[in-house]
């Protein structure tokens, strides 16, 4: 009777649901039942008037479940959403605040983990690893090109963009490697701190125009989005190498094409893109025979439309109102990654007045549809 009583006073936590594909490993979800009364989203949609009143948390875990407003909305009793990861930048945290809910994040998680990463990344372009991968096992490889073997790391040149946990961890890393490490941050560090690790504060300038290495390890802000662009590149070194393990719309992605392409750098690690995945090559555009269009003119032209696309906040509702009236009267949009991805209540207009022709939904949101809801009464009618 104790036992169950504890389980009744717990706090209902909300989670995207347990194993499979989108849902928290089980190992995990063992572990939050230990201290939370664990929902997922299936219950609190099946029973949402009721199971939404016990929910007082919410463990988002791979930018899942997707919180908006209608969430939030339907959790009288929200107290906390816990991020699991130290970025934040796919919630909308005014609108979260606006109903009087925190945010937490988990920034110590993978502080290891992704200085790990940044090492990785410059050893692995210095030392030319991935093309040394490709050569080694190409049966058109005779020998190796004697100037083909990269450049040294120990006693090369480090500039740090983001002297927070992480950058700090790849300080203390690269100082194994003899580095001259500079930095440039917001807040300086310490004395202490930097003589910690051999750290010297630098303007970005001459960070810039210093660093064999360049290395980002910002938070994605308005202030930091396209950081690096056509300038920050052109004051590299020719023989530089830049690294990103932050966030991919940190760096302006054309102008570092354009620097790649005409030399000004001499390579770039990328642990993040924007978008992510990158667009296709030229090379498998013409193995499927497929054109690269903007979206405007794709909706114009296509007869069906098929949506591909993770999930994030760029994504979401990503087809609405005005890009069901782009596509053809005779056209079918068909999806198959998430139910978010379409603004639903435009879908079920555009379908009523024969705006499109017809929709094939793998998934929707919620998930399942709730079963007077105007999609679920259009398919049984």
């Amino acid at each position: 009777m104790s036992t169950v009583m504890a389980e009744q006073d717990l706090p209902g936590l909300l989670i995207m649901g347990i194993g499979g594909t989108h849902g928290v490993q089980e190992s995990l979800a063992a572990l939050l039942k230990k201290h939370f009364s664990v929902i997922t989203m299936k219950e609190l949609l099946e029973n949402k008037k009721e199971v939404g009143k016990k929910i007082q948390c919410i463990f988002v875990s791979e930018f899942r479940p997707t919180i908006d407003q209608e969430l939030l909305e339907s959790l009288p009793n929200l107290k906390v959403i816990g991020n699991s990861g130290v970025g934040v930048d796919h919630l909308n945290l005014k609108m979260i605040s606006n109903f009087g809910v925190r945010v937490t994040n988990t920034p110590h998680a993978v502080a290891d983990s992704t200085a790990d990463m940044g090492m990785a990344l410059m050893l692995a372009s210095a030392r030319r690893l991935v093309e040394g991968s490709q050569i080694a096992v190409s049966p058109d490889t005779n020998y190796f090109a004697a100037d083909w073997l990269g450049v040294e790391v120990t006693r090369a040149t480090l500039g740090i963009i983001g002297m927070g946990r992480i950058g700090y961890k790849v300080a203390q890393r690269a100082r194994a490697f003899e580095m001259k490490i500079l930095y440039h941050n917001r807040n300086r560090r310490s004395q202490e701190e930097e003589q910690a690790v051999g750290a010297c504060y630098s303007e970005m300038e001459d960070l810039l125009q210093q660093s064999d290495f360049v290395m980002l390890v910002v938070n994605l802000t308005p202030q930091t989005e396209k950081l690096i662009g056509k300038k920050e590149l052109g004051l590299m070194k020719p023989t530089a190498t830049l690294i990103n393990i932050s966030r991919g719309a940190v760096i302006d992605q054309d102008a570092l094409v354009e620097a790649l392409q005409n030399k000004t750098i001499k390579a770039a690690a990328l642990d993040v893109t924007y978008p992510e995945p990158l667009p296709r090559s030229q090379e498998e555009e013409q193995a499927v025979g497929a054109c690269y269009s903007e979206m405007e003119d794709l909706l114009q032209q296509s007869d069906f439309v098929m949506l591909v696309v993770n999930l994030t906040p760029q994504t979401e509702k990503l087809i609405g109102k005005k890009e069901l009236g782009l596509m053809k009267p005779t056209a079918t949009l068909i999806n198959i990654s998430r139910g978010a991805v379409i603004d639903q209540d435009a879908l079920v207009e555009a379908l009523q007045n024969k705006t499109i022709k017809a929709a094939a939904l793998d998934v929707t949101y919620p998930e399942p549809l709730p079963s007077q809801h105007d999609c679920q009464a259009r398919q049984q009618g």
